[in-house]
């Protein structure tokens, strides 16, 4: 139900999750699976890489409510974080002052800012109401920001420093799942596809 990118002693390789309550890594060039990990959600919804402390990391989401972060080298898990109120839908890195943090989004129409190294959360952003189904990090003018996707039919653009909303893009549709290409932020609906360019004032 979710693949990503994952670097394992300098080899790009991919994981990937599903119903059976698994993350699994893959050699592609290989075609073999090189390790299987007991994720304990029994739905994996989400992953991405993180980096913490200098340490390539994968973190999972599911539909137990929490993130999970591995060692996809050691195949070992390192921490179990309880995020949302419901299923978590979508993970990804997001940089504030220097420090790669992780965000999450959830059934419970929020989206939190967590410390992968000690599971602290460190700000929740509310507005979606309902689900939110995608998470990624862009960058605006120079500013690293977050959007987020939610069922509401909105796209909405955080500041994920001090968790303040920016924009709030009506799409009408559900917004499943976004992704930034080059200048413009591409928004995978549940009725299409919207590729629009943004702009904040500076």
């Amino acid at each position: 139900m979710s693949v990503c990118p994952v670097t394992v002693a300098g080899r790009q390789l991919l994981a990937s999750g599903g119903s059976d309550m698994k993350v699994r890594i893959w050699d592609l060039a290989a075609g073999q699976q090189l390790a299987t990990l007991e994720s304990q959600h029994l739905r994996v919804l989400a992953m991405c890489p993180v980096t913490v402390a200098g340490l390539l990391l994968l973190a999972s989401g599911g539909d137990d409510g929490t993130v999970q972060i591995w060692d996809p080298e050691a195949g070992q898990q390192l921490a179990k974080i309880v995020t949302h109120h419901g299923c978590v839908r979508s993970v990804c890195p997001v940089t504030v002052d220097g420090r790669q943090l992780l965000a999450s989004g959830g059934d419970d129409g929020t989206v939190r800012i967590w410390d992968p190294a000690n599971g602290q959360q460190l700000a929740t952003l509310d507005g979606q109401q309902v689900r939110v189904w995608s998470v990624y990090p862009i960058a605006i003018n120079g500013r690293q920001l977050l959007a987020s996707g939610g069922g509401d039919g909105t796209v909405r653009i955080w500041d994920p420093a001090d968790g303040s909303p920016l924009l709030t893009i009506p799409v009408r549709y559900a917004a499943l799942a976004i992704r930034e290409v080059a200048t413009l932020l591409a928004i995978g609906l549940d009725a299409g596809a919207l590729v629009i360019e943004l702009s904040l004032g500076r």
